[in-house]
């Protein structure tokens, strides 16, 4: 009796990411539908946002919202588990703020020292700065113009001819 590989691998710690996961959905909810900083109740797009009778305003949206990144930070730091990196982006490092474009934060792109992506936190004013340098490969690709085209990248669930 030998083991069976077609198994999928175990993932170490499952509740306590199924948690964070809930936690990180139900804070950017909160701030989709109540952290808008306008009165209205449509969105910038027009689409209406969906009204609750609870009465939640703005700021206890915000606050509610807050708490649950706490909470999910502090799972991952007691537990020890990574964050992914698009979730970390996601949340202000100084008061935890689901960072939403052009509501809770602004977004730059300045090239001075490099191409960078600096997010500034409406909520606290923290200033953090990401770099957004091309992969040295994708450069060399594209400069010699034979990168690859969207065309020849597989499907989702399509297997990867080698």
């Amino acid at each position: 009796m030998g083991k069976n590989k077609n198994k999928a691998p175990q993932l170490p710690q499952r509740e306590a990411y199924t948690r964070m996961n809930f936690l990180h959905q139900a804070s950017n909810l909160l701030m989709s539908q109540y952290g808008r900083s306008s009165n209205s109740s449509s969105s910038s797009d027009g689409v209406p946002v969906a009204s609750c009778d609870v009465g939640m305003d703005v700021y206890r949206a915000r606050e509610l919202s807050r708490h649950y990144n706490s909470v999910m930070k502090k799972v991952a730091r007691r537990l020890v588990l990574r964050i992914d990196r698009s979730i970390k982006r996601g949340v202000c490092k100084c008061c935890n703020a689901s960072l939403v474009s052009g509501d809770t934060c602004s977004i730059r792109i300045r090239g001075k020292r490099g191409k960078h992506v600096i997010v500034t936190c409406s909520q606290c004013g923290a200033v953090r700065r990401y770099y957004a340098q091309v992969e040295k490969a994708d450069a060399t690709a594209e400069e010699t113009g034979k990168g690859n085209s969207r065309a020849d990248l597989p499907l989702v669930g399509e297997p990867a001819l080698e």
